[in-house]
């Protein structure tokens, strides 16, 4: 008969796609108003002699970036993307946005690329992002400002409230180490928040 440690290592894990599909049909399949951004889940740190081995007088800061497109007026989260290494907001942006039908999405001026204004104009979507400071030029972007209005761009405020409840009411930290194990304890945090607002 097996051991328990043995049947452990022999058990597969969850593909973090399952994740992605339970939190999608939770949202819902069509969305107006879509906003998106990203937060930071803080990883435990190391242990004591980690640190003392390392030399280190300071905790080693380290964290989880959650990427998340965001219904803003069901309050719920439609998709996501989870890394564990620095990368700048808009990179995770054209993934996001296949995933989901939208006609307006909203976003800060991190977001504010040319490229991402022509995507969103051939996919029929309608881009509300403000100008970086002394940025005004692009065709698609000029295109795309025709769209923009302070009364829609601060209804995005409305995706850090939802970033604000999921940390509340489960954690702002993540207990794994690796990708593989911080992707399932995220995922379950944001399909927990959708399943909350359903019933």
């Amino acid at each position: 008969m097996p051991t328990y440690s043995a049947l452990c290592k022999s058990r597969k894990k969850i593909p973090s796609v399952i994740f992605e599909r339970m939190v999608s049909l939770t949202a819902g399949l069509n969305h107006k108003m879509v906003a998106i951004y990203s937060t930071g889940f803080s990883k435990t740190n190391p242990s004591f002699h980690y640190i003392k081995r390392i030399d280190s007088k300071n905790p080693v800061k380290s964290y989880a970036k959650f990427s998340m497109l965001y219904d803003i007026e069901t309050y719920k989260v439609i998709t996501f993307n989870i890394r564990t290494r620095p990368s700048h907001d808009v990179n995770d942006a054209k993934m996001l946005i296949d995933k989901c039908k939208m006609h307006y999405l909203l976003a800060d001026k991190a977001y504010c690329a040319e490229w991402l204004h022509e995507y969103g104009f051939y996919k029929g979507i309608k881009t509300v992002i403000p100008d970086k400071i002394n940025v005004k030029r692009g065709f698609y972007r000029k295109k795309q400002q025709k769209n923009y209005s302070d009364k829609l761009y601060h209804k995005k405020s409305n995706i850090e409230s939802g970033f604000s409840a999921i940390k509340r009411k489960y954690g702002g930290y993540v207990r794994g180490k690796s990708l593989a194990s911080i992707y399932p304890e995220i995922s379950c945090k944001a399909l927990a928040h959708n399943l909350m607002l359903i019933s």
